[in-house]
């Protein structure tokens, strides 16, 4: 059985604190303190964090589902008659739970990737804006000039120094002191700045000019103190630059996400006649929504498999039963009424407890050894370190031949008759 990593820890640990549920009919305070677009995005950065432990936690299921369906498949061909049964029929097991549980992640990646696409797109419009707003119109070096007696050509360039929307949010701030972490599960709407209105966020610039009339034409390519002296122009002053923030950048657009009081459940239904950015900001909402409740969603593995839970199991003793000759008389292999020793007998076999179980079919398993036959040579490696498909295929195609052998020359399978079954000794 596969070890919890450190990374898979981790995201356990963020998952279980970001789903701690508020009670019924709650909001997500802190998206309705999002406010301008620094708070944007690091609500939305915060946002795709939890996506990114979902679906690796998702994910970090399912590949220790396909370890031990490997691991399984290759301790099947050690063991003895009875203990083959066992191991093959964890094998289909995990073979079934795995090809539905592949489905669920794929849906979840799909759906998370989109989210997140659509995520960064938006958060890639803000990181624009906010460059952009750190620079400020100011006088270019040259390139100023006169063409009539009445004008002046003031040529002005962009420079850095320029005011700040609003205050960024490094890793370990907040949107909200007293609640660090948003409640996504709970979030209803969101404000949001569509692309189109993100210029009207821009620091207003101001350019001062002092004492310039009467301008004589015929200069050209000059500096701003050269053309101005043809003017009547007494300061001899430059042109002053100046860029101040708004006081009020919130031109957020109400982005609906879950439907009130179906969180994690229902989607909002989002407008039928949007446009533009606003069909934009709507696709997200319903990408977010999307995304959240199929990260929610648990991939069953075998990690607590235990003899109480596969005896109770359809497909394990149904697989038990068809593997073995012996007990080819039972008719309800999972009936604990009609096939009492029957079931006991799965209970004994696949141990009481969980903890056992893993030991017995995890980490003893793994350290089988087995017959690795590739060209003209023939290794023993433990299972767990048999872990390319070459060597894997190695192991299996080897076993089927010495097992096609051992039966031609016993014939022992095709004597077994459907008697009554000693539990004690199968």
């Amino acid at each position: 059985m596969r070890k919890t990593t450190k990374a898979a820890m981790s995201s356990i640990i963020y998952l279980a604190a970001t789903m701690m549920s508020p009670a019924l009919g709650a909001k997500d305070q802190v998206a309705a303190k999002v406010t301008d677009v620094c708070k944007e995005k690091k609500y939305l950065q915060q946002l795709a964090g939890r996506l990114t432990a979902e679906i690796s936690k998702q994910e970090g299921d399912l590949s220790s589902l396909e370890t031990d369906l490997r691991l399984w498949k290759l301790a099947a061909v050690k063991q003895d008659k009875r203990q083959w049964r066992l191991y093959t029929a964890l094998f289909f097991k995990a073979t079934s739970l795995h090809l539905e549980q592949a489905q669920k992640v794929k849906n979840t990646r799909t759906k998370i990737g989109h989210a997140l696409q659509l995520t960064e797109r938006h958060v890639g419009a803000i990181n624009a804006i906010q460059e952009l707003a750190r620079t400020k119109v100011t006088e270019r070096a040259s390139k100023h000039g006169t063409n009539v007696a009445t004008k002046i050509n003031i040529a002005l360039e962009r420079t850095t120094g320029g005011a700040q929307l609003c205050k960024p949010l490094g890793e370990h701030e907040n949107i909200d002191d007293d609640k660090p972490t948003p409640d996504f599960n709970f979030l209803d709407t969101i404000q949001l700045t569509a692309t189109s209105m993100m210029h009207k966020l821009m620091p207003d610039d101001t350019l001062t000019l002092t004492g310039n009339a009467g301008c004589s034409g015929g200069q050209t390519n000059v500096a701003f103190s050269a053309a101005i002296n043809g003017c009547t122009y007494a300061s001899g002053q430059a042109i002053e630059t100046t860029a101040s923030a708004k006081e009020n950048i919130d031109s957020g657009t109400t982005v609906k996400v879950f439907k009130t009081d179906k969180q994690m459940q229902e989607c909002a239904t989002q407008s039928s006649d949007s446009g533009g950015d606003t069909a934009f900001l709507s696709e997200l909402g319903k990408a977010i929504c999307e995304a959240l409740i199929a990260g929610a969603e648990t991939v069953e593995t075998l990690s607590d498999a235990n003899g109480n839970k596969l005896s109770a199991d359809d497909l394990i003793p149904n697989a038990v039963r068809n593997c073995g000759a012996a007990f080819s008389n039972i008719d309800k292999p999972s009936d604990s009424t009609s096939n009492k020793e029957f079931v006991n007998y799965l209970k004994t076999r696949y141990r009481d407890t969980t903890k056992v179980f893993k030991q017995t079919f995890g980490t003893n398993a793994g350290t089988t050894h087995v017959a690795l036959r590739q060209a003209d040579k023939t290794d023993n490696k433990p299972i767990n370190q048999t872990t390319t498909p070459e060597q894997q295929a190695a192991v299996l195609s080897n076993s089927k031949w010495e097992r096609i052998k051992n039966e031609v020359e016993s014939e022992k399978e095709n004597t077994v008759t459907a008697s009554a079954v000693d539990f004690k000794t199968t």
